[in-house]
């Protein structure tokens, strides 16, 4: 997450309270799952993404056989930026109609 996430995060932490991050976070980690299958309908994005992991994959087997050093560069070796903002969003507002239909006080 890059630092306006984190910011953004840290005010919903805020206005929720301590007691409901927990459950914050698990419905933002949800939402943005949902948000991940969504975007890798596109068969452009999902081959592109399955490289990358054999990218990540090798270069870790690799490390740990200390042969050889693949890098992975993710701002050249990218599939696609996904907009986290929306997942933190959507999380909040499920958090918030549960406050309001009374699931969660």
């Amino acid at each position: 997450m890059g630092a306006g996430d984190v910011k953004l995060m840290t005010m919903l932490g805020a206005v929720f309270g301590l007691h409901l991050l927990a459950l914050l976070v698990l419905l933002v980690f949800l939402a943005g799952a949902v948000l991940v299958a969504a975007r890798l309908i596109d068969g452009g994005r999902r081959k592109a993404t399955v490289a990358n992991l054999r990218l990540l994959l090798c270069g870790v087997r690799a490390t740990l056989d200390s042969r050889s050093r693949l890098r992975f560069d993710p701002r050249v070796d990218t599939a696609d930026r996904l907009p986290f903002g929306l997942a933190i969003a959507a999380g909040a507002t499920s958090l918030a109609l549960m406050q309001l239909s009374g699931a969660v006080t």
